[in-house]
């Protein structure tokens, strides 16, 4: 009956039924639509906020009335009778079952494994939903590990450029007016990023023979008991937004891919305990400080930080915010990097139109467009992962004098003469950005691709209600051109490019 012969785990969503589930080791469901067909070797249960413990081996599946189970007893041992009779017995009393005309779809299990690091789905997942075994077997340490640091408020944490006092960070903080996260997001000489969270001292800061506690990094990953760092952290920095509820902490910040120590280390005079790439730190704007993480006081499953200034988020009930904060993550920095990448790639073609227009032009130079596709060039990288195409200012002036030095929308727009060389001032603009090259195989800083437009036409493009018809106009006029370079794209993804 079971009939995925695939390694394919089936989860439900449970809503309390899991310790009558984990019990008996037997899940009913109606045998109607809106339920699944089909009976994968294996199962799960999504608990109330997507979080997957157990993975259970489906053994045997049998159809029913729950009112009926006796028919099923010529087909069950007597041990399987008796969970049966249990499990209904019980479900009877508390969760009851639907409608007396449906049958029901009984799986008798056996527990396959107890998940190290539990399995989380988004919490909007509704229904079943299937996933192949190896993806929930993923051990801890292909996991996303992640320290949440509760630190002093500041705009900038960057001391060195920035004098600005520390608040809300405890004690010494309110004794002396300074911290040392006051550098956490300080680019130092060797392009790292030092951080610093306070672990507090035994015996108290004021101590005369104070040692600073160490950080358990073993509570990161279970696998560096003994070990004195560990890497490949995100550290998620939190603090109090005095400008918003004092009692809420807010992500201002993290470090992806960093190190973490257990024992303070120096740099500089000052202490730090983490460390990461500048580029791989985003430090928030204060506008943008409003993702919430809890304090554990507040809610029933003790999640967020508590009375200590470092957040583990290492247990079961954790998960579901830990997922989450981590899509937070990411989507931020999607998100920013789309922005970078639209506002480096604007400067490169302002600076490209500048030399255009300032350069001397032979005016009796002529162009003519050929066949052959071009290979891509290698990007520069710039800050926090944004990659630019370099564009060859001589394929735009090619572009431009193929043009006859008109408007490619409506030859007849008037322009103006320019200074530099008595010729017409156009601006060349890339149909297909050269922010959207990672898509392609082949070079979009070709002359096929590059239209000459008037200073109107070109800022119509890009900031007219319009704007549409006159990218579907030079689409047409270009696809063709385009395809002889090897360089293929509808219509449809086109606009996309442009916001439509």
């Amino acid at each position: 009956m079971i009939e995925n012969q695939y390694n394919e785990v089936m989860t439900f969503p449970v809503n309390g039924t899991e310790k009558l589930i984990y019990k008996y080791c037997i899940h009913a469901h109606p045998y109607k639509k809106g339920y699944p067909s089909k009976v994968t070797p294996y199962v799960a249960f999504r608990l109330s906020d997507g979080i997957v413990e157990k993975i259970f081996e489906v053994k045997h599946v049998y159809e029913c009335f729950s009112y009926d189970i006796e028919t099923l007893k010529n087909q069950l041992t007597h041990e399987e009778l008796l969970r049966l009779q249990g499990y209904v017995e019980e479900r009877q009393m508390s969760f009851g079952f639907d409608k007396a005309e449906y049958q029901y779809r009984f799986f008798f299990l056996e527990e396959y494994k107890t998940l190290a690091s539990p399995y989380v789905f988004e919490k909007n997942v509704q229904g079943a939903k299937s996933i192949m075994l190896d993806e929930m077997l993923k051990n801890y340490s292909e996991r996303e590990r992640i320290l949440f640091c509760n630190i002093a408020y500041m705009k900038y944490y960057d001391f060195s450029r920035h004098k600005e006092t520390p608040i809300n960070g405890g004690q010494y903080i309110t004794d002396t007016g300074d911290a040392f996260e006051k550098y956490n997001f300080h680019r130092c000489e060797d392009g790292t990023v030092k951080g610093f969270v306070e672990t507090k001292y035994v015996g108290g800061y004021d101590a005369s023979s104070r040692r600073p506690q160490e950080l358990h990094i073993e509570k990161i990953d279970s696998a560096y008991q003994s070990q004195d760092e560990i890497e490949k952290v995100t550290v998620v920095f939190c603090a109090k937004n005095p400008k918003k509820n004092i009692n809420t902490t807010v992500i201002v910040g993290w470090y992806k891919n960093a190190k973490v120590f257990r024992n303070r280390k120096e740099y500089l005079g000052r202490p730090y305990n983490i460390e990461s790439n500048y580029h791989d730190a985003v430090l928030l704007p204060e506008q943008k400080r409003n993702k919430v993480i809890p304090r554990a006081k507040d809610n029933m499953n003790n999640v967020g930080f508590g009375q200590s200034n470092i957040w583990y988020a290492n247990k079961v009930e954790h998960q579901s915010l830990v997922l989450d904060v981590l899509k937070y993550i990411d989507q931020y920095s999607k998100n920013k990097l789309a922005k970078d990448l639209r506002r480096y790639n604007a400067r490169e073609d302002i600076v490209l139109n500048d030399f255009i227009n300032t350069h001397h032009a032979k005016k009796n130079y002529q162009f003519e467009y050929n066949n052959d596709p071009e290979m891509r060039r290698e990007p520069k990288v710039l800050n926090q992962g944004v990659s630019v195409y370099p564009r060859d200012k001589q394929k735009s002036i090619n572009a431009i004098v193929h043009s006859q030095y008109k408007c490619e929308i409506n030859p007849q727009h008037e322009t103006f003469n320019k200074k530099s060389d008595g010729l017409p001032y156009l601006e060349a603009h890339h149909l297909i950005p050269m922010s959207q090259q990672d898509e392609f195989e082949y070079s979009l800083d070709v002359e096929e691709n590059i239209v000459a437009l008037c200073s109107n036409c070109h800022n119509e493009i890009h900031y007219g209600e319009q704007a549409n018809v006159l990218i579907k106009q030079l689409y047409h006029n270009r696809i063709e051109l385009l395809k002889k370079k090897k360089i293929d794209v509808s219509l449809e993804k086109l606009l996309s490019y442009y916001g439509y």
